[in-house]
């Protein structure tokens, strides 16, 4: 999963992107925006709409830790389309806070391609660069928006720790430089378009 932010650029978790346990980096990445069910999208002129990465940003922490941190599990990319015109961009902040009720929006792998959301709240918020919350999540939501009633993202999910009941979901959050990293994407996209 993954998300627009700007015209032609897409936040999604980096495990998306980079297996460290294989170290093996994804090829001919495609974003397909509104995805709905498991054959090819068209757009209402009937144009098949996937987009392809054309740029990446990932984190060099996240590569170069012996051990996946959830907190480094983020990437930015650039894809060869404008899409943000047509199917809308998030908004984007740095500052959740418990108890702030949250939406989780992805794909999970037991979805056939269609797209899925579930609600929850902000448990924790561990560092500057992770939180906790209680949505329902499963494998598949990796790189979806963490975001509130007025579409801004708060976080890119990233993790399922323990199961039942008692699972918590975890997402990276924007901290200021990695906010100020995106803003700077988001300024160059526009001026792209």
């Amino acid at each position: 999963s993954g998300y627009l932010e700007a015209e032609d650029i897409v936040l999604t978790a980096a495990h998306v992107i980079y297996n460290t346990e294989y170290d093996v980096w994804g090829y001919n990445i495609q974003f397909h925006p509104a995805q709905h069910g498991s054959g090819d999208q068209y757009d209402t002129a009937g144009n098949y709409k996937p987009a392809n990465v054309i740029d990446m940003a990932i984190s060099q922490e996240y590569v170069d830790l012996p051990d996946w941190e959830p907190d480094q599990d983020w990437a930015i990319l650039t894809v060869d389309k404008n899409l943000g015109d047509q199917y809308g961009t998030f908004g984007l902040s740095g500052e959740p806070y418990v108890n702030q009720n949250l939406t989780l929006a992805g794909y999970p792998e037991t979805g056939a391609g269609y797209q899925y959301t579930s609600t929850g709240r902000v448990t924790a918020v561990v560092n500057d660069l992770y939180f906790e919350h209680t949505n329902y999540s499963e494998h598949g939501y990796s790189g979806g928006p963490v975001y509130d009633a007025n579409g801004t993202a708060f976080g890119i999910f990233t993790t399922i720790r323990g199961g039942g009941a008692s699972a918590q979901s975890g997402s990276t959050r924007f901290a200021a430089w990695l906010f100020d990293m995106i803003i700077q994407a988001c300024n160059e996209s526009a001026a792209r378009w």
